[in-house]
């Protein structure tokens, strides 16, 4: 009888110590993330695509006061624009709207911590309630006449420099400025180094208990080839690329020709 695969990871409970790395980059942004746990300012993290920002904000949400209540995601890029204000403030059903009453985000992370996730992507009208939200410590649902108060410590991400987004009018500056009160750039996975080899000595442990095989480490030339290799897609790259290998690998160790290079 086959064993059962495990759940995929999930990084709900990562903590700060959790975040894998011994370059300098890396010691330097935990001992900085360490600082800013309780603060209730903004943050705004920053870096490429697969840099692991939503591990950054959830390691530093799950080391502070806020811990004991739930972090809240929001993929500001994957929910429609005429959808967004309504999730994030909810809807009163009043004199503006017939539809459903609904509870927002903001509300639901009262007392936690909302992740605006790829905030450069949400329309500029919603940015500039939001900017109004995090400056009064209230907001107004839809359809509602009243004002409800929040106490929501708001962690937001961007993968497009910060330049680039305010000459191109996707980020108000005024947001810009309010979000970026802490602000953490997250280093490319292609200038940390031996980091490399350690994230995917982590990733093989992982999927050795996910698909129950026995894979020890990589090759020489493998490492070689993870440590000269650009990884465009940064650690979520990497990650992808240690689960391939699980279907083609003949051995114990991960050989050059077992990459699909």
């Amino acid at each position: 009888k086959s064993k059962k695969k495990k759940e995929p990871y999930s990084i709900e409970k990562v903590k700060i110590d959790d975040i894998i790395g011994n370059s300098d980059e890396l010691v330097e942004l935990r001992r900085k993330f360490k600082k800013v746990v309780d603060l209730d300012s903004p943050i705004l993290i920053t870096g490429e695509t697969g840099t692991g920002k939503e591990m950054a904000a959830r390691a530093i949400h799950n080391s502070g006061k806020r811990s004991k209540n739930t972090f809240i995601y929001v993929n500001c890029n994957a929910i429609p624009a005429n959808l967004l204000e309504g999730i994030l403030f909810g809807i009163k059903k009043g004199s503006f709207t017939d539809a459903e009453e609904k509870i927002g985000l903001f509300q639901i992370a009262n007392n936690s911590t909302l992740f605006l996730d790829e905030v450069d992507s949400m329309p500029l009208e919603v940015q500039g309630k939001i900017l109004k939200a995090i400056e009064e410590k209230r907001i107004r649902p839809i359809g509602g006449e009243e004002e409800v108060n929040v106490n929501v410590r708001i962690i937001a991400s961007c993968n497009v420099p910060i330049e680039t987004l305010i000459n191109s009018n996707q980020l108000r500056s005024d947001l810009y400025f309010r979000l970026s009160v802490i602000q953490f750039e997250l280093p490319k996975l292609r200038n940390r180094g031996v980091d490399v080899l350690l994230i995917a000595d982590y990733y093989i442990k992982y999927y050795n208990e996910f698909f129950d095989k026995k894979i020890k480490c990589v090759s020489e030339k493998t490492k070689e080839y993870f440590l000269s290799y650009d990884w465009p897609g940064n650690i979520r790259e990497l990650k992808n690329t240690i689960e391939g290998v699980y279907h083609l690998v003949k051995d114990d160790i991960i050989n050059f020709e077992d990459l699909k290079v």
